[in-house]
């Protein structure tokens, strides 16, 4: 298999296939050299004979620590021939820093003294410059007394294990460079529980600087879109959909999300991408706000007028009144005094059908100097209310600049039989 181009899914299988190996050997490491094994001296050199063809590497040492017999495997993986390593004491063969010596004079007194020695890790150097990794397990040789005479160690060769892992830290790293760089909120969690996070999305949910890992993913999500978000961590769905969020502020933060089921750290997890369309959601706010009002006066615009009134024309409206504004002499204040002028004029008009209007009625600009007011479910007597509310406003404005000067109109739909 060429390293190089598996898949990660690929190199966590064969990592837990050599551990499912290492962990067979240990058991039969265990079975052919426990205690209650007897092994005469002078087989223990016909032991080694028999495993020279074994793929794990398997040498034998006496209580001095010389070399008496090994197998094939272990050539490979010492880079040495047999004569360099039979009767040479083993630590001057087998890669072994001088500062190690003294784990590996403690690991042989506890096999003496009956204990069990755990397992390590070494690195051999090859003359072309090659490292193999092994790990390394010792076992006793006992004679017929039961007295320990030398060593079995076994040597299984982990090279490829080892680049493996490597394969799998460099994957882990380029997420985690995908984390740091990306300008979008990222967060990885397992099930639910937040692993790990990127400063976009700290920033996203105004959180500051602070070490959320370990919270629940969900404290981020709004109530009511938390069954739909719930619902999309729990299932490989890499479509993008929107939820609402929750700052740390206690604002809501508009997001449209996607996320996919990875591995990292050896483990499976899901990772959640954040793109914050707050800022977005303001501007199509604002621009469904100024398509259906009128950037002036802020009333209702003629557009949104001629939308509504086909659902406004229902029965349950009726009785239904229109009054109809036209502000005179808009031209003349035009020309005479400038559009600033007039401009402030049809504020003001607006500001008077507002403050006249009930709650419920609709005011807005038809165009020009034109205004139109809509009271629905109104009786001719709240409709002349209105109307006299306004004529009085402007009647009593003599102390402006420009008096205002506005013809009304009044229309009735009493029944759905009119047009």
């Amino acid at each position: 298999m060429d390293i190089d181009k598996i898949t990660k899914t690929q190199l966590i299988r064969k990592l837990i296939e050599q551990h499912k190996k290492i962990k067979t050997l240990k058991e039969k490491s265990v079975e052919n050299t426990g205690h209650d094994e007897h092994i005469p001296k002078k087989n223990i050199h016909r032991s080694g004979s028999l495993l020279r063809t074994n793929s794990i590497g398997i040498l034998t040492i006496n209580n001095e620590g010389i070399i008496t017999s090994c197998n094939d495997a272990i050539l490979d993986f010492s880079d040495y021939k047999r004569e360099d390593l039979i009767g040479k004491y083993f630590t001057k063969r087998i890669s072994i820093s001088t500062k190690d010596i003294p784990r590996y004079i403690a690991i042989f007194k506890d096999i003496l003294a009956g204990k069990e020695a755990e397992p390590f890790q070494i690195a051999q150097n090859h003359n072309n410059g090659e490292i193999r990794f092994g790990e390394v397990y010792f076992g006793p040789i006992l004679n017929g007394q039961a007295k320990t005479v030398g060593f079995k160690i076994i040597v299984k060769d982990i090279t490829k294990r080892k680049e493996l892992e490597r394969q799998l830290k460099k994957s882990d790293k380029k997420i985690d460079v995908f984390i740091e760089v990306s300008l979008d909120g990222i967060v990885l969690h397992s099930d639910g529980v937040i692993v790990k996070t990127n400063k976009s999305f700290l920033a996203l949910f105004n959180s500051g600087s602070q070490d959320i890992a370990g919270k629940d993913i969900m404290e981020f999500i709004s109530d009511e879109d938390a069954e739909e978000f719930s619902g999309r961590i729990t299932k490989e769905d890499r479509e993008i959909y929107k939820i609402c969020g929750i700052k740390n502020t206690g604002s809501k933060a508009y997001i449209e999300a996607s996320g996919r089921t990875i591995t990292y750290n050896g483990k499976k997890m899901r990772m959640e991408i954040f793109h914050d369309v707050t800022e977005l959601k303001k501007a199509e706010k604002k621009i469904k706000y100024l398509k259906f009002h009128d950037s002036l006066t802020e009333l209702y615009s003629r557009t949104y007028m001629e939308k509504i009134l086909g659902n406004v024309y229902r029965e349950r409206n009726l009785p239904m009144n229109f009054i109809i504004c036209d502000l005179n002499g808009l031209k003349l204040v035009n020309d005479t005094f400038g559009y600033i002028e007039g401009d402030k004029l049809l504020k003001r008009v607006a500001k008077i059908l507002k403050y006249c209007a009930r709650r419920e009625d609709i005011v807005a600009r038809w165009g020009g100097d034109e205004f139109f007011v809509l009271l629905p479910r109104s009786t001719p007597g709240e409709v002349e209310d209105v109307v006299h509310k306004i004529r009085n406003i402007c009647a009593n404005t003599k102390d402006q600049k420009i008096p205002l000067n506005i013809s009304i109109g009044v229309s009735a739909r009493v029944d759905s039989s009119q047009n």
